[in-house]
Formats: structure tokens, sequence, C-alpha cells
């Protein structure tokens, strides 16, 4: 359900539990926005161009909201989609090896 409200508001934040909520867990009746400058660490953003979940214009705005990311990979498979980042027969060359090569653990 966060997934989704991410995807329907300009605002990365907090679960929405509806406005009388939201006050009482958050004071306020909108949830907080999650400080994407918090984070520290550099980053690897891998993403699929037929991803039917996550749309490019979201990764844009993710990456940009991040500041820190110092890889962006699409997966050049253009059939390459959110379930194949743990069922594709290629997950390991596409997603796997890349990640390991970035954390420098290979």
């Amino acid at each position: 359900v966060h997934f989704f409200q991410y995807a329907k508001t300009p605002r990365f934040q907090r679960f929405d539990y509806g406005q009388d909520l939201n006050v009482l867990n958050y004071g306020a009746q909108q949830p907080p926005v999650y400080n994407l400058t918090n984070v520290k660490v550099p980053v690897m953003v891998l993403w699929g161009k037929n991803d039917w979940l996550v749309v490019p214009k979201d990764v844009q705005r993710t990456i940009k909201e991040l500041g820190n990311v110092v890889e962006d990979v699409q997966v050049q498979d253009p059939l390459f989609n959110h379930l194949d980042f743990t069922y594709a027969k290629n997950a390991k060359t596409q997603v796997y090896d890349r990640c390991l090569n970035f954390l420098n653990l290979e």
C-alpha cells in the first residue's frame, strides 16, 4: 500500500493513514516527507525499462531526490520487468553481479 501511495504523490513520505490518524501518528494532517539527502552512502539504482511497477519518471525523480547516486543502471534487456529482478534466468548477470561489483564483494 505504501508503494502505491508513493506512486500517486510527488512526495516521498511516510505512510498516509488519512488526516485524522496522521494527526495522531505524526502531529500533522500530512505524513512527514523522508529527507533523502540524509542518505550519505553511495547509491546504485538498477531498474528495468519494461518494469510495470516502477516507471522511468519515478526512477529519475528518486535519483534526483537522493542526490548521491553514483550508478544509474537501466537493464538493457527490453523485456526485463519488476519480477525479473528476482526470477529472470539472466538476473545473475543483469542484476546480482552488478550489485556485487558495486559493493566490491565479487
